[in-house]
């Protein structure tokens, strides 16, 4: 396991336990200088907490680590909405 792969599969982990109903979606193809993208869709009342989490972590990663792993998180009820419209 590629050191890239450890903090991604780190990231998903700490989604997962903040919300065990996350789903997540992972991307390692190569885009821009960035060693891979996690997508998070989570429920209204847990977007703020996992969003938080998951960007203090991916910076920290970069800055001691030189990591850049993307978290993206959106609320689930929201993205339905625009779906919709």
């Amino acid at each position: 396991m590629s050191r890239s792969e450890k903090y991604i599969n780190e990231l998903v982990s700490l989604a997962k336990e903040l919300c065990p109903n996350a789903e997540i979606t992972i991307s390692t193809t190569p885009w821009e200088q960035e060693d891979g993208r996690i997508k998070v869709i989570v429920p209204s009342e847990k977007f703020d907490e996992v969003d938080e989490a998951l960007l203090r972590r991916s910076n920290q990663i970069l800055l001691e680590e030189g990591h850049d792993i993307l978290t993206i998180v959106y609320d689930r009820e929201e993205l339905a909405s625009r779906m919709a419209a």
